[in-house]
């Protein structure tokens, strides 16, 4: 499927709610009407958009719900290309106060060119649901180092899952994320240290951390020691088990 028609007068007319939107797998999908989200975008509390890897507006179609919907509660973008700076003029006026779980790659059509956009972009979302956001999936690049910053100021975050990550360490800052419960690293391979002990003392919420494919990270025993109430495990198994084995 290329295509998707616009809905009819009398579809726009008709006083039929939306509450979910899910499309997924449409690989050859090149355009999603926007006339579409906008008959539907002021009730929309679940969008999916995943594996439309030939789409080419996805900026116009983020900026149209979120201007017009205040109820989006869940926005998963995954597999989608463009997530670029076309959009970045409009962040201001996106309205986001009401997500509370955004799953978002941005590793499709990534380019250095594009990545200054795509930085801006994502941490515009993330600014404009600091307050109500509780799960963030974030996928990256392994040639980019960048990390969203606004991921500090998600207040009630509480699942926090980073997949294919650039950098060789995570931010000290992570340990400001008094909310946090779960931590889960994924693909991660240049990644290397923790944040120091320190920095986590205060993420007394925090009770699993979780690390796969991550084969260049490094936790000693006295970063363990120190937070007792963590079950940590690495690629599936506890980290004593990962311990012994290193050593």
């Amino acid at each position: 499927m290329k295509s998707i028609g616009n809905p009819s007068s009398g579809a726009r007319k008709s006083h039929g709610v939306l509450l979910e939107l899910s499309i997924g797998g449409c690989e050859e999908l090149m355009e999603l009407p926007c006339q579409i989200l906008d008959s539907w975008a002021p009730t929309i509390e679940y969008l999916e958009l995943i594996e439309l890897r030939s789409l080419k507006n996805l900026p116009v179609l983020i900026d149209c719900l979120a201007k017009s919907s205040s109820h989006l509660k869940v926005l998963t973008i995954l597999g989608v290309p463009k997530l670029m700076a076309a959009s970045v003029g409009g962040i201001e006026s996106w309205d986001l106060s009401s997500l509370k779980i955004l799953s978002i790659d941005v590793s499709v059509e990534w380019s250095r060119e594009a990545s200054v956009g795509i930085a801006e972009t994502v941490d515009g979302m993330l600014q404009r649901c600091c307050n109500s956001l509780h799960d963030l999936l974030f996928a990256g690049m392994e040639n980019w180092e960048w990390f969203p910053q606004s991921i500090q100021y998600l207040t009630i975050l509480q699942f926090l899952r980073l997949k294919n990550i650039g950098a060789e360490e995570l931010p000290q800052w992570l340990g400001n994320l008094s909310s946090l419960r779960e931590l889960y690293l994924k693909s991660c391979n240049k990644l290397k240290r923790l944040p120091f002990v320190d920095a986590f003392k205060h993420l007394t919420k925090l009770k699993h951390l979780e690390i796969i494919d991550c084969p260049e990270l490094h936790i000693d025993s006295d970063w363990c020691s120190h937070h007792p109430q963590l079950e940590i495990k690495v690629d599936g198994q506890p980290v004593s088990t990962f311990l012994q084995a290193r050593d």
